[in-house]
């Protein structure tokens, strides 16, 4: 019996390879497009890992602005702090808790300058103890115990002792020794009160010898490290500290990319009357001025979500720009831009 040996015409093959092209073309677009989308969507989600846990160390800090903090000396006391000599309080001057300027490298940006114990990048600044008039110090332990809080201060630490009153020309007296505001933990007996019904308090700086009688940590946008994916103008948000060693910037840690403006305002009682002002500026003010006025830090930050999407428009003035904080800043409209804004109450500057 005869078979049917007839195959595919030419035109029948240019048909199916025609459809087959046309296919992949659409499966290779939709690929495409997924693709960008998902790169997009990871960066978002990646920028927004990244700013609750950079937002939450800023946020932190400026709360426990003053934590430590001396409001008197005992005798006339001599330190350094930044070697910038920006916003110091140096060489004798009481240290203010909080202060900011705008002389951050960005235009329209601050730096802002929280000084306490708390905000040392070690775990010793986040140590105390109280000292009696025994000379042996109180060992604590926190709730919930931790195996790195629940360590406490050892021989070799740096610390201060403070003499705690009743009224603000004595509610924290740092404690002078010979000369000496500071001591080995080692040595701290020698700080102890003389009065036995008296109890003073140590607090953990650092491991080094001390420049300053408390820690100090500046916040700025640095142009320094700057991902690939941020728009042009945009820098890192980044937390440095001043080492007590030679009073320069250490190491910055970022907290938060593709930064465009970073600006801090404080909300003031300034009759203590409840009537709330807002200034941008503090640093004319003492610290008691800024104890007794300073309500609540409210930080602003304009950066963007993600990285470059030419999909995308972000609404914006015109001239490609938004504004911000009373300031028009220049983006690129492309990105999706975000303001950030951290509204904090210092809790340690009364107490």
């Amino acid at each position: 019996m005869a078979r049917n040996e007839r195959g595919f015409t030419l035109i029948e093959i240019m048909i199916t390879l025609v459809i087959l092209v046309i296919v992949l073309a659409a499966a290779s677009g939709l690929f495409v497009t997924v693709l960008g989308q998902y790169k997009q969507q990871s960066k978002i989600a990646e920028t927004g890992m990244e700013r609750l846990v950079g937002l939450e160390i800023l946020r932190r800090d400026v709360e426990h602005a003053g934590y430590g903090l001396p409001w008197t000396f005992q005798s006339g006391v001599a330190y350094s702090e930044a070697a910038s000599g920006d916003l110091n309080d140096a060489p004798s001057g009481i240290p203010r808790a909080i202060l900011s300027d705008n002389t951050g490298l960005f235009t329209n940006s601050d730096r802002l300058v929280v000084k306490s114990v708390f905000v040392g990048r070690n775990s010793i600044s986040q140590r105390w103890m109280l000292l009696p008039s025994s000379g042996v110090p109180r060992p604590w332990t926190p709730d919930p115990p931790s195996s790195e809080l629940g360590t406490n201060l050892r021989n070799g630490d740096r610390v201060i002792v403070m003499q705690v009153g009743v009224t603000d020309d004595s509610r924290r007296s740092l404690v002078v020794d010979g000369g000496y505001y500071y001591t080995d933990f080692a040595l701290v007996s020698n700080f102890k009160p003389m009065n036995p019904s008296e109890t003073r308090v140590i607090y953990g700086i650092d491991n080094v010898p001390l420049g300053m009688p408390f820690n100090r940590a500046e916040y700025f946008i640095s142009n320094v490290g700057v991902p690939e994916r941020c728009a042009p103008g945009t820098g890192v948000l980044v937390k440095s500290i001043v080492r007590h060693d030679s009073g320069a910037l250490d190491t910055p840690l970022p907290l938060l990319d593709c930064v465009a403006s970073f600006r801090v305002q404080y909300q003031r009682d300034v009759n203590n009357n409840g009537a709330i002002t807002t200034s941008d500026d503090i640093s004319t003010l003492t610290a008691q001025q800024i104890r007794d006025q300073l309500k609540e830090v409210r930080i602003s930050i304009l950066a963007h979500e993600g990285q470059r999407d030419p999909n995308y428009s972000h609404p914006t003035n015109p001239g490609d720009t938004i504004t911000f904080i009373g300031q028009l800043v220049p983006v690129d409209r492309q990105f999706r831009w975000r303001t950030y804004t951290l509204s904090v109450v210092p809790i340690s500057l009364k107490d």
